[in-house]
């Protein structure tokens, strides 16, 4: 019984997606098509990329809600660099984008870890910040022409018939899968998450540990920032506007706990499926988008209700 309670709880989230993945084939036969599997696939490839790092902070009892405006400020200084007819080197371009991803994390880790602010009340604030630097930037006008020949390689372009997205997608998740079970900032995450108080008596260094993940999670943003940017050919002050939230709800639905110390980064690539099977089978519908909103909220209410369930827990209060 205890088994089948555990193969339950792992396998939960992978239930749900199949669930949906079934309505939507029924809603649509071109759903279950390579072209539209491929396109959903590269949709998310963002989604999943920024939440194989945020679902290591929230699994340490954390949380970044700047990710977006990460996503949005590393794209504009790749945009800014290279569009216009500049003749700035490309690849060098890229590294200082990814980098300004890397350097917000920095300060996101420098208030959490070093002046003692809450994830929530540090991020929350950042996030604004990072988005007023891009409308500072791009002066509140979208970047949209003057790209190299082979600034749409990235966002747009194959390998061996796959999305370079997707491929860049699941690279950065097998990585992310041996950092959570074979390397001690995985498996620190987990204890800090679980108990930070018996961590730090346990000689985990917290402090080092939450700083780290901060910084991780903005070199993600930086690459998510320059995966979107190519893809649109496109940069402006509303990039990656709302992604927080999808990345929170991708982690969510995978079964990530808000109090810490539970939660998979596979369990995190299921949650961001199911958004994608959600809003790809509405797109193919022909729904407003005003539907996708209540959609998305209701289905993310019945999947957590139904993830406590089957996990065996209360539903209410304690």
């Amino acid at each position: 019984m205890e088994k089948l309670k555990l193969i339950m709880k792992e396998y939960v989230v992978l239930i749900i997606l199949l669930f949906f993945f079934t309505i939507a084939c029924f809603i649509s036969p071109n759903f279950l098509t390579i072209l539209n599997i491929t396109n959903v696939l590269r949709q998310i490839s963002m989604v999943i990329i920024v939440g194989c790092a945020v679902n290591m902070v929230m699994v340490s009892k954390g949380l970044d809600l700047s990710v977006g405006s990460i996503v949005a400020l590393s794209g504009i200084t790749l945009a800014k660099l290279t569009s216009g007819g500049s003749d700035f080197p490309f690849v060098l371009a890229i590294i200082i984008a990814i980098l300004v991803g890397v350097i917000c994390g920095v300060i996101n880790g420098f208030i959490i870890v070093k002046l003692g602010v809450s994830h929530i009340i540090a991020t929350l604030g950042t996030m604004y910040v990072f988005r007023g630097i891009v409308f500072i930037i791009c002066g509140s006008h979208t970047i949209g022409s003057g790209f190299p020949s082979n600034y749409d390689l990235i966002g747009q372009g194959y390998l061996w018939k796959i999305p370079i997205p997707v491929i860049i997608m699941l690279s950065i998740f097998f990585i992310f899968l041996f950092i959570e079970k074979r390397t001690l900032l995985g498996k620190y995450s987990y204890v800090i998450g679980g108990n930070e108080q018996a961590a730090l008596l346990s000689g985990v260094p917290v402090k080092k540990i939450k700083y780290s993940l901060m910084v991780i999670s903005g070199f993600m943003c930086g690459i998510a920032g320059v995966i979107m940017t190519s893809r649109s050919m496109s940069a402006g002050p509303l990039n990656a506007s709302g992604m927080e939230f999808d990345v929170i709800l991708a982690v969510l639905l995978g079964g990530t706990l808000l109090e810490g110390g539970e939660g998979s980064v596979r369990g995190m690539i299921f949650g961001a499926l199911i958004l994608g099977v959600i809003r790809n089978a509405m797109n193919l519908m022909g729904l407003e988008h005003t539907y996708k909103y209540v959609a998305t909220g209701s289905i993310f209410i019945l999947a957590i209700i139904l993830n406590k369930l089957i996990k065996g827990e209360k539903l209410g209060g304690r």
